[in-house]
Formats: C-alpha cells, structure tokens, sequence
C-alpha cells in the first residue's frame, strides 16, 4: 500500500483462487475492490466507476481519502489488454511517488508481462517444498489413519510438485486414488498444464504432461519416491512386530548369517517365511509374503502394486487390533490365594503359565479365546478338598491322603 501498486508475474504455479485470498487477507484493515479487466475500455475509466472519482490517472493517484486496493484481473490472457495496465501503472505511481495515502492497484498479470521500473512479484520460481507440504497437509483429512495420510501427504510433494491444485486433490483423495496413483493421474489428462515450472530453484513438469509426452517412468519414479518416504518405515515396524511374535522360533543359520546377521532382529522377511514356514497359519504367511513383495519393490526403485498395498494395509491393521485384545487377556494373571500348599501352588502356577502360553500355530486372524475363570483362583474353604478330588489333582497335591496338608 505505501509503493501504491505492483505487478503480480502469474505463472503455471499460481495457486488457484488468488483473487479471494487476496481479499481474505487484505479486507479487515481496508476495502478491497476487483476489476475484470475488459479490452474495450482504458483503465482510469474502469478505476474511476470503481473508486467514484475522475478517471484519470493523476486524480486517481492524489485521491488520499481513498484507502482502497484495487485488484485487477483479466478474463484472458491478453496481451495487449496487459500492456495498457503496465503503462497506466507507470504513470500512476509517478504521480503519487512520496505519497504515503491513497488507494492501491495490484494487476495480476500474465508471465511476460515487462515491468518497466514497476515494483514486480514473480510468482514462478518462488515456491518451495515447505509451501507444498504446508499446502496439501491443510487439506488431508483428519481421522485418516497412517500410513494412508503420510502417503497421500508424500504424493503431493514428490508427485504434483508446484501443481498447488493436484496437491490439494491428493491429499484429500479417496483410498483407491491413493493406493492407485498413476491411475488417478490418467484420469485427469484434460488438466495438463504443458509448460514447466521452478521448485526449489529447479525447473520441473507436471506429471500429466509427463504422461502426455509418453515419459512415463519419469512419473513412476516420482511415485516410488513417495512411496518409499512413507510405507519403508511403516513395513519396517511390521516386520519388527513379526519377528517379537515368533522370536522364539527364529535363529541364526548359516543362510542369515552369510548375509552378515548378527541378531535375529535383523532377519528380514525371505528369511522370515522360510523359517516360519509351518509355524504360522497360512493367512499369517501370506501377509509376510505380502509385506516382503512391498519391501522389494521399494528396495528396488520401482513402485508397489496398489493390490499388494491394499491387501497389507487391511489384513495388518486387523490383525494389530486383535493381537493388542488378546495380549490384554493373556497379561491377566489369576494368583491363588495364600493358604494353598505348597504342592498346590506350584499346580495352580502350572496351570496359568499353560493358559498364558500361546500355542505355537497361533494365528494373527484368529484371537485367542479368553480363558477359562480358574477354579484354583479363588476356591471355597468349605468346598476346596471336595473340588480338588473332583479334578484329580487332591491325591497329588496331599500324598494321596485326600485332605488338606499341613
């Protein structure tokens, strides 16, 4: 507002809606006005019905009653219609140089456009990863789960790139746009946008250009650099969780070993499905085949195939939400009363650390069953002996006499 106006350089990276922003940002310390340009007609005459002064531009320029910013926007990229804004421009910051009241032009031109000492904001260039990241987390949705929302939120950086308008679309794309990216690009083959853009002082194409030039491994790669910043880390705390559910099962033979594995941490998924191989349920195996497919891929530079993603993150989030129910039952642990035996207890300790162990072809589909109420966690003095006899256990717990010891 102190300069009096400036010249706004679009470019294919303009945010869409820049008009409304604009007026969002601006309009609670002054009025904002928007002029559509119209190629029939000077720009004092459309300022002056705007503003209600004298259409010319000095009398526009020393009108200090008026507060106003003023922006201009033009239906079509003309060029010639962008020209007389430029030099109208000129002439009225010349007059109100040293004025610091007074109302503002801000023309949002069309790249191109020549300055000529007009104070300029290019927008092309100016944007930077942060401003996409920013952008496209404003609109992901907010109860979705990871690692769905950290994929949709990579996509739209490492994918769309400065295309502010797919970024946004990514991010709050359905599920099967997500798993299925380069299917969600093809379908959008009318909003190519042909002409490249800076990003972080580098100049790059919208995907969708990409695939209409036929460089479609340019866009895979974008894919699978997304892909890998967001599912790695999430398959890596899947295969950790495998390897704590059967550990005990697990060991250092030759074959690990010759790969340089010094812990049974490290073993990663082939060597996983071979030695669990008839330990684990078939589902159970099939999610580690699964999940071994994604981390090769990954590994590999190419990207996972959205049947394969689809399938891992619903068996996996199915099978963590039962297993944390059954840890839940299997960490309760009954403790008999005081006045047991001796032989008693070590009974009663027996029985609970079978319950407790889960049998060993445990399945992640199928939860264990709660157990049974012991009848040794809380027994009935006046009953006791009587419900020992009835369990076969009195006549080893008491020598064989039937009765309590001492």
């Amino acid at each position: 507002m102190s300069t009096g106006g400036a010249l706004v350089m679009g470019g294919p990276s303009m945010p869409p809606n820049l008009v409304g922003a604009i007026t969002r940002y601006f309009r609670d310390r002054f009025p904002v006005e928007i002029v559509e340009s119209c190629p029939d007609r000077q720009p004092a005459e459309m300022l002056g019905d705007v503003l209600g002064v004298t259409a010319e531009a000095g009398v526009l320029a020393r009108a200090t009653h008026l507060d106003h910013l003023v922006v201009v926007t033009s239906a079509e990229e003309c060029s010639a219609d962008m020209n007389k804004w430029r030099v109208f421009l000129s002439r009225f910051l010349k007059v109100r140089t040293g004025q610091t009241e007074g109302p503002a032009i801000l023309v949002l031109a069309i790249d191109g456009t020549g300055a000529d000492g007009i104070p300029l904001v290019a927008w092309n260039g100016r944007l930077k990863r942060i401003d996409v990241t920013i952008w496209a987390d404003l609109h992901i949705p907010p109860n979705r789960p990871d690692p769905l929302a950290a994929l949709s939120l990579a996509l739209a950086i490492e994918l769309c790139g400065w295309r502010l308008d797919l970024a946004a679309e990514i991010a709050r794309a359905r599920r099967e746009d997500i798993l299925n990216p380069m299917g969600w690009l093809q379908n959008r083959v009318d909003l190519a946008i042909s002409a490249p853009c800076r990003l972080n002082e580098q100049e790059t194409f919208c995907p969708i250009a990409l695939l209409e030039q036929k460089k479609e491994e340019e866009v895979n790669r974008r894919i699978w650099r997304a892909q890998l910043v967001a599912l790695f880390p999430w398959i890596e705390a899947r295969r950790q969780r495998v390897v704590s559910t059967y550990r005990k099962f697990l060991r250092l033979d030759e074959h690990v070993r010759a790969l340089g594995v010094q812990d049974v941490a490290e073993i990663e998924f082939g060597a996983l499905a071979r030695q669990l191989r008839g330990r684990m349920a078939r589902t159970d195996a099939e999610i580690v085949d699964c999940l071994a497919r994604l981390r090769n891929r990954l590994a590999h530079g190419k990207e996972v195939d959205p049947i394969d993603l689809d399938y891992a993150l619903r068996e996996t989030g199915s099978w963590e939400q039962r297993k944390e129910s059954t840890n839940h039952v299997a960490n309760h642990v009954d403790l008999p009363p005081p006045e047991m035996s001796t032989d008693t207890l070590r009974l009663a300790s027996m029985a609970t650390r079978c319950r407790m162990v889960p049998d060993r072809f445990h399945s992640w589909d199928q939860p264990e069953k709660p157990p049974r109420p012991s009848s040794l966690a809380k027994p009935n003095p006046h009953t006791y002996n009587g419900s020992l006899q009835g369990c076969g256990l009195a006549a080893k717990a008491n020598n064989g006499i039937g009765k309590r010891g001492p």
